[in-house]
Order: C-alpha cells, then structure tokens, then sequence
C-alpha cells in the first residue's frame, strides 16, 4: 500500500488496484486494466478516468454489466437476479430479469408498464392478460398514431 496526502493506493499484486484520490488531480496512478478507481467523487471499475458517479467499462467484446441479486431469494450465480449492461455480442443496452417475476416501469410511485414472466406488457394494469393488454385510467383517447397526413387515434 502507498498514500500521500492526496489519496491512497492499494496493490494486491500486479493485476489489482484500488486508487482513491480526493480530487481528478491526485497523481494517483490507477493505470492497471482490472481496477477500481475513486477520483473526484466518480468510481471507476475497469477506467482509470471515471466520467460519472459510477462508470463501468470492459475490454471489447466482453459484457459490461450490474448484476442485482438477493442471496437468499434468487441466488447469485450469472444466471440469477437481475443484470443492467451492454450486451457484447452487439452493443445493445440489455436490462434482463433472470427471475419468474414481473419487470414493472414507474413513474410518480405508480407502475405503469408491467412485463410478466410470461412476456405479457400492461400498460395501465399489473396483471396483463393477453399479450398487449391496455387499461386506461380515463375514459378518452387510449393512443394516437401520427402519419404524414394528420394524427389518428383509436
């Protein structure tokens, strides 16, 4: 382990390191690939320069991901809980729910958007019972299509 006034490393042999600076101008050397990285208040896993709060990065062509589990409900293997990342077959922002449980989308403490473990979606509705199932809150416009002639709605 070294430190100097502005921040603290620490080495666990040559493929490891946790560099912690006070600000982005630390001098901390955090330059090896499998590190993590505190520098101005920004965590880097895999970065040496953390561009936000938290800021994760992998090598090309490998998943760059967090992974949410509870040990005693969905176990914690890679097929387990939930995982929020970048798919590295194809770039594409991946949000999965390894588990038999619904995904919901929420907004002002309400959900509005249910997935169930069966692929049902509800809008409107927790419970969907067919595989786009619509439950508005008012009577009214349930949606509008717009085409380059004018707007529609059913």
């Amino acid at each position: 382990m070294c430190s100097s006034d502005l921040g603290s490393k620490i080495e666990a042999g040559d493929d490891y390191v946790v560099a912690i600076g006070l600000d982005s101008t630390a001098g901390i050397n955090c330059s090896q690939a499998n590190s993590m990285c505190i520098m101005g208040g920004n965590v880097g896993i895999g970065t040496t320069t953390p561009n936000y709060n938290l800021h994760i990065n992998s090598a090309s062509g490998s998943v760059s991901a967090l992974q949410f589990t509870k040990s005693a409900d969905t176990g914690t293997t890679t097929s387990d809980g939930a995982v929020i990342g970048i798919n590295a077959a194809n770039n594409k922002l991946a949000i999965v729910n390894r588990e038999d449980a619904n995904m919901d989308l929420s907004t002002n403490n309400t959900i509005r958007l249910s997935i169930l473990g069966n692929g049902n979606v509800g809008i409107g509705t927790t419970n969907p019972n067919m595989l786009f199932d619509i439950k508005p809150s008012a009577t009214g416009t349930i949606f509008r299509t717009q085409t380059a002639n004018g707007l529609g709605s059913v």
